[in-house]
């Protein structure tokens, strides 16, 4: 939202007019939000899902982020959790 603000404000400032045009404001909320939903999707799959993987938990666990609340305790969960990942004993041939 922040970054949608700045947007707005630097888009007033650059038309002098006192008037935003919408249509820009449009187009540069919709990039923004389209970024940021790629780059929560990119954290879920390539953190969270990867450390549930480690843990031995079900991928399905990941939805639990949508619920208030329970998402910080879920974090907490997957800090302090140790993997399930056993190290291999014929690394190296």
């Amino acid at each position: 939202m922040a970054i949608y603000v700045a947007f707005t404000w630097a888009l007033y400032f650059s038309t002098g007019q006192g008037k935003e045009n919408i249509s820009v404001v449009v187009i540069f909320f919709g990039l923004w939000l389209a970024a940021f939903l790629f780059l929560v999707m990119c954290f879920v799959r390539f953190v969270i899902i990867a450390r549930l993987v480690s843990m031995g938990a079900s991928r399905w666990f990941a939805l639990l982020l949508l619920i208030p609340y329970f998402n910080f305790f879920l974090i907490l969960v997957l800090l302090f959790r140790p993997p399930k990942i056993k190290a291999r004993d014929d690394v190296g041939g």
